[in-house]
């Protein structure tokens, strides 16, 4: 029995120790197992870090991990380079170690706030290396926060800026002094910024004035082209860009042509405007057809204007032999009458042909008051004739390349033009004088003035204040000018007109 017992036994130890192997060889596989996963994620993790510092070794951007006793625990490439030294060389010592500076009192903040700090374009130098100059940064420091919710570390990413400072600088510059004018509006016309030369055009003085841009200038625009301009206003409103759009602005009682170019933006409701003052290129376009018809005139009189003169010289030749013949006796007043009138043809003809295109011109350095001095006796006897005054007034003027003929063809038809514009006992004033590196023929009379209609197509031939007149005296002089390079201008008022002839001087000419 005791025996039996004993087999019993024996085999459930046997079966129990069976099952304790097993069991022993299930945990060591499981072990295994867990081990196996252990190196796994130890792999992955060091994985993980090999492929974080990589990436943070690679940031073009400097960037530094600190303690909250801002001491390096890491740096990349990009920030070791700044102070030209090894990323190795940075753990264990402090960020003021390597850029002392004033930024202590942000980085406490950010420690004690545990909220973020950025900067833009701040100014820092290198201490340890001057020649680098003035640079500027754009900067975040942000804290990381532990379990505890204290700070744990600090990242700071830097920026380096300059070259966008510098750029940005070049176009506030190139903004300011452009003879364009720029301005940024709102959608509702407030003037956001704006140039020198915007504030100049419109006659501006500040940003962010309380009434519109619009509202400001819209009783100043030229009637004509009011609609024109609110259908403008409109379109940038809407986001309608405008393109080549020009009108005209009154201002102190001077008439501007304005060209206009304008981005709208209607998402962030900005509207970008470039305004250029082309009045003087008006001017020049205006001078430009003046010109051209002028030149236009001079070839149709210089090929048709000898056939003309050749049958009016038979014509007179024949009226002058009669009248000697006495063949129309009793009827020499008519005969005279006719030889007036072919005589007044005749002049008229010299004026077109005196508009030729391609006459000859005799410059020779010469004194303009000499050429005045020399006239003056012919002119004072006009102006005695029809009660008038002549007042001379010579200044100190140096000698220019003149022809002598034409400038005297163009003083006395200037000076003949203001004797008639007068009434008896008015006077005349013949000046010359320097200014600007120009000598200027200034012809100044007391008349009524020219009507601004007259005014605006002044010089083109039979456009004429005189009841009886051909408007080619003026046209002669425009191209007496024009041969001179000189420009003539006008200003003229209810009391009178004053006719102004520039003519450019070299350096190298001197006052005689």
């Amino acid at each position: 029995m005791s025996s039996d017992k004993e087999t019993f036994n024996n085999k459930l130890l046997k079966q129990l120790y069976q099952k304790s192997l097993t069991e022993i060889k299930r945990l060591e596989l499981q072990l295994e197992i867990e081990r196996l996963k252990i190196v796994r994620t130890e792999r992955s993790l060091q994985y993980q870090v090999d492929l974080f510092d990589k990436c943070f070794q690679s940031f073009l951007s400097p960037t530094a991990i600190m303690d909250q006793g801002f001491n390096f625990i890491k740096v990349n490439k990009a920030y070791a380079n700044l102070v030209g030294k090894e990323v190795a060389d940075f753990p264990g010592h402090n960020h003021f170690e390597f850029y002392p500076s004033d930024t202590r009192e942000i980085f406490e903040h950010v420690v004690k706030t545990k909220k973020p700090y950025s900067v833009l374009n701040r100014v820092f130098s290198y201490m340890y290396d001057p020649d680098k100059g003035m640079t500027f940064w754009d900067g975040d420091l942000v804290p990381v926060l532990d379990r505890e919710n204290e700070v744990e570390f600090l990242i700071l990413t830097l920026n380096d800026v300059t070259e966008r400072v510098r750029i940005a600088k070049e176009l506030e510059y190139f903004f300011d002094l452009s003879l364009d004018g720029f301005v940024m509006l709102g959608f509702d016309g407030e003037i956001i910024r704006m140039n020198h030369s915007f504030r100049n055009i419109f006659e501006l003085k500040q940003e962010g004035q309380a009434n519109s841009f619009w509202a400001r200038i819209e009783n100043k625009i030229h009637g004509e082209d009011r609609e024109e301009t609110k259908k403008m206003k409109t379109d940038l409103q809407k986001g309608v860009s405008v393109r080549h759009f020009e009108n005209r602005i009154l201002l102190n009682g001077v008439c501007k042509w304005l060209s206009w170019e304008a981005l709208s933006c209607k998402e962030r409701e900005i509207i970008f405007l470039v305004v250029r003052d082309i009045t003087q290129q008006k001017k020049l376009e205006k001078e430009l057809a003046r010109l051209d018809r002028l030149n236009l005139i001079g070839e149709m009189a210089s090929s048709i204007a000898h056939e003309i003169r050749n049958p009016l010289s038979v014509v007179r030749g024949f009226l002058e032999l009669m009248k000697e013949k006495e063949i129309l006796s009793g009827d020499t007043e008519g005969i005279d009458l006719m030889i007036d009138e072919l005589d007044r043809a005749n002049s008229i003809i010299s004026e077109f042909l005196s508009l030729a295109k391609d006459k000859p011109i005799d410059l020779k350095i010469a004194s303009l008051n000499n050429i005045l001095q020399n006239v003056c006796p012919l002119i004072m006897a006009d102006a005695i004739k029809s009660d008038k005054e002549i007042i001379l007034d010579l200044g100190n003027i140096p000698d220019i390349p003149l022809d002598e003929k034409e400038i005297r063809q163009l003083i006395l038809n200037l000076v003949r033009n203001g004797l008639e514009a007068m009434s008896p006992g008015g006077t005349l004033f013949l000046k010359s004088y320097f200014s600007g590196q120009e000598v200027v023929l200034e012809v100044e009379d007391s008349g009524s003035g020219i009507p601004q209609e007259v005014l605006d197509r002044f010089g083109q031939p039979f456009v004429t204040t005189k009841e009886n007149g051909t408007g080619l005296g003026v046209s002669v002089c425009y191209k007496i000018c024009e041969r001179h390079q000189a420009k003539m201008g006008f200003q003229t008022s209810p009391e009178g007109t004053t006719v102004s002839v520039k003519f450019a001087v070299e350096n190298k000419t001197k006052k005689g």
